[in-house]
């Protein structure tokens, strides 16, 4: 069994540059060990230094991992669910890269996120939170 908690201290992301202003994440932890099993985040960019699915400096991008081990038992929905619940009360979208060949890309495509851009091996896509 597992939960979620919200969290100021992105695993994700501390490597560049800690906690920033606009960031909105969820841990999802073990209840048994209190292990980390997943974490998603949104974190705004700017055009200097902009992510992988970077569309503007007023749409955060998404960052998402689950545990190998820990996939394919809704982890991943749940996180991306209470993070898409949390961003919409801030931005009207949200953005994120992936590779063509992720499994996470059905994920996406369910939770109504469109492609925007494609290179040769990845996709920027979309997802309209509110006009």
């Amino acid at each position: 069994f597992w939960r979620l908690v919200a969290s100021s201290a992105s695993p994700l992301l501390l490597n560049e540059g800690g906690v920033k202003a606009g960031d909105i994440g969820f841990i999802a932890v073990s209840m048994n060990s209190q292990v980390a099993l997943g974490a998603a985040w949104l974190r705004l960019f700017q055009p200097d230094s902009p992510g992988y699915g970077y569309l503007d400096e007023e749409t955060p991008e998404l960052a998402i991992a689950v545990r190998p081990q820990d996939r394919d038992q809704g982890i991943g929905t749940a996180l991306l669910t209470r993070l898409l619940v949390r961003a919409a009360d801030r931005y009207s979208a949200v953005s994120l890269s992936v590779s063509i060949g992720n499994p996470a890309l059905r994920l996406y495509r369910r939770f109504g996120f469109e492609t925007v851009e494609q290179t040769e091996d990845s996709l920027t896509m979309v997802k309209i939170l509110r006009v």
